[in-house]
């Protein structure tokens, strides 16, 4: 069985990251003291992933980005390095952005999100972000404890719910799907969302290459879903409720949800017929070539965070080392 697992406020160490140059929350946010009223508390799988993503907004675009918690160590001490992951693309060229984050009430008893919402203005973004080492995946992410930490400055609490490695399928999990899954996908198509409520937008599709291959021979398949800008970095999921095969005539009863992967480009069509490869843009922008979406999108295998865990790993054993 497969869980997802709220976790709003750890905190770790400070030798994960380096501290950015500096943030600002909108004066009109900074200076509101009434008490914020509770939101809709996510009871169903689809509720609770409407509290992992978050609307990234740059001089550039529109992206999507989602919390993660990195395993680190010893799996017994449950440690985990939170950060927020979206594509190189998204943040690449940027001087700044702007986070869109849900309110948090904190009692004795719970934590749930409140009706509060509010934008965190981060200045040199592109110093913040650590990138995934291999260049052709288009993989990055944002240490979360700095926003946590500056956010405190206004006493505001971020709530997010977030994805973690125990969603992710393993190879052999991988191999007992079927070729075509009904996958969801959770972002910003073309912007949009509720800016009222500050909530994503959901699409569905079906997987078009099989999950378990690496299309082309890269760690990635593919899915058709109409891939818009703004949805560059959303997740990717195979999310199932009641009824659903595994296998080889394999039929169970229950949910599924399955972490696959983070959408990064699609191929277009060029008036000419040619086919061509491009990123997920941020924005919709006029071109002097017109070129024809296909619906179809490139999604990283989840598997590729890995290297995020490990470079984790690798500093705080330098760190110690010092």
């Amino acid at each position: 069985m497969y869980k997802i697992f709220l976790c709003c406020l750890t905190l770790l160490s400070s030798a994960f990251w380096q501290q950015a140059s500096s943030s600002t929350l909108p004066e009109e946010q900074a200076e509101s003291s009434s008490s914020p009223k509770p939101g809709l508390v996510p009871q169903t799988i689809t509720d609770q992933l409407m509290y992992c993503t978050v609307r990234i907004e740059t001089d550039q675009g529109v992206g999507t980005g989602f919390r993660f918690d990195f395993p680190l160590g010893d799996p017994s001490e449950k440690k985990t390095v939170p950060c927020l992951v979206t594509n190189k693309h998204v943040v690449k060229g940027a001087t700044e952005a702007k986070f869109h984050f849900h309110g948090t009430i904190v009692t004795s008893d719970k934590i749930i999100p409140s009706s509060d919402k509010f934008i965190l203005e981060l200045k040199d973004i592109e110093n913040r972000v650590i990138l995934h080492p291999k260049e052709e995946i288009d993989l990055c992410v944002i240490p979360f404890v700095p926003i946590i930490k500056e956010l405190e400055e206004y006493k505001k609490t971020p709530f997010m719910i977030s994805l973690n490695k125990t969603l992710i399928p393993t190879e052999e999990d991988l191999k007992k799907l079927s070729a075509v899954e009904d996958v969801l996908m959770v972002g910003y198509p073309t912007g949009l969302y509720d800016s009222v409520n500050n909530f994503p937008i959901f699409r569905k599709g079906i997987t078009s290459t099989h999950p378990a291959i690496d299309f082309n021979g890269k760690p990635e398949f593919m899915i058709d879903a109409a891939c818009f800008p703004g949805s560059s970095g959303s997740p990717v999921f195979i999310y199932n409720a009641g009824i659903y095969s595994v296998g080889h005539n394999n039929i169970v009863a229950g949910g599924r949800l399955l972490f696959l992967g983070i959408l990064h480009s699609g191929p277009q069509m060029t008036v000419e017929g040619k086919i061509v490869t491009k990123d997920i843009p941020t924005q919709l922008t006029p071109f002097s070539q017109s070129n024809v979406m296909l619906n179809l999108g490139y999604v990283i295998k989840a598997s590729q965070l890995d290297a995020f865990r490990i470079h984790f790993e690798k500093t705080l054993k330098t760190d110690v080392e010092q």
